[in-house]
């Protein structure tokens, strides 16, 4: 295996071919972890039969259950990639239209400003770049 297992997706479990979709399992399972901080595999140990618990914790678990105390729309991205075919192109349109759902129904306004960047700042940062 490659990278860090508590992340991995399952194919990297599986020792399959890497696709994209593999990023974005990866990513989903970084996402639950900021948020909550805690995945249901986390603290097993990394050696042959931990991974192989956790890619079985990572096969048995609905999506659902996983991100039960975040926005429905994470779930149902894991989802989506839990059940897309391997060597196919993930619909990227559909998975950011689920993030931009989730930002909406916690009213975060998508505007490329960041709360922690005053505008003065952000105006410097901007002339900083051209």
């Amino acid at each position: 295996m490659v990278g860090t297992a508590v992340y991995a997706a399952i194919s990297a479990h599986l020792s399959h071919n890497y696709f994209k979709k593999d990023d974005l399992e990866s990513l989903m399972y970084v996402l639950c972890y900021l948020a909550t901080g805690n995945l249901p595999w986390k603290n097993i140990k990394p050696n042959e039969a931990g991974l192989e618990k956790m890619m079985k914790m990572k096969v048995k678990m609905s999506p659902f259950d996983l991100f039960s105390s975040m926005p429905i729309e994470y779930a149902q991205i894991l989802d989506y990639l839990k059940n897309s075919a391997t060597d196919v192109l993930c619909d990227y349109r559909f998975i950011e239209n689920l993030f931009r759902q989730a930002a909406a129904s916690a009213k975060i306004k998508l505007d490329n400003r960041f709360d922690w960047i005053s505008p003065g700042m952000a105006t410097s940062a901007m002339m900083a770049l051209n």
